[in-house]
């Protein structure tokens, strides 16, 4: 079945926006803890990182162990968190 587009809502390309480029800001992080505030991912940066803590906003969609995941040079990470800290690598942080 093909489903065809006849328009698209304002908003929603306003939030599409926002989510693709960042439009709300970025925080860069080294080592150490992030500021307290409401982000909605991260993109690793080039020496990857260690993430020894994280605060999620809504800690029932994630499990596992921050500490031990390998985290990918690079990636964008689609969490949303109030805080993290970390011991290793740096962080460009999305603000939400």
């Amino acid at each position: 079945m093909e489903a065809k587009i006849t328009s698209i809502d304002r908003n929603v390309v306003e939030e599409l926006n926002r989510d693709s480029f960042a439009t709300d800001g970025a925080v860069f992080l080294g080592t150490g803890t992030a500021p307290t505030g409401k982000y909605k991912g991260f993109i690793v940066g080039g020496d990857g990182v260690t993430i020894s803590a994280i605060t999620y906003l809504y800690p029932e969609k994630y499990s596992g162990d921050v500490a031990t995941f390998p985290w990918v040079a690079g990636a964008f990470y689609p969490i949303e968190f109030s805080t993290l800290t970390t011991s290793a690598g740096n962080l460009m942080l999305i603000k939400k």
